[in-house]
């Protein structure tokens, strides 16, 4: 056991569950600004926004998707 950032104790593999879900959160919202490492392209190069609109709330649904099995709320 340890403490997490609110000073309360929990687990390792708890506080691994939600540091993943922030991971996941965060990415859903800032993955068009993401940098593809071998080109330096941006992510969207090439894509409509239909396409970005979708991949967006697909990464939202795998978010809200982990967090529901999780029970994270």
């Amino acid at each position: 056991m340890f403490r997490d950032f609110d000073g309360e104790k929990t687990s390792e593999r708890q506080r691994a569950k939600e540091l993943t879900s922030t991971l996941l959160q965060a990415f859903a919202q800032e993955w068009q600004n993401c940098v593809d490492e071998e080109t330096g392209d941006n992510l969207t190069e090439g894509l409509t926004q239909r396409e970005i609109d979708g991949m967006t709330r697909q990464l939202e649904r795998i978010s809200t998707q982990f967090n529901k099995y999780h029970k994270i709320s």
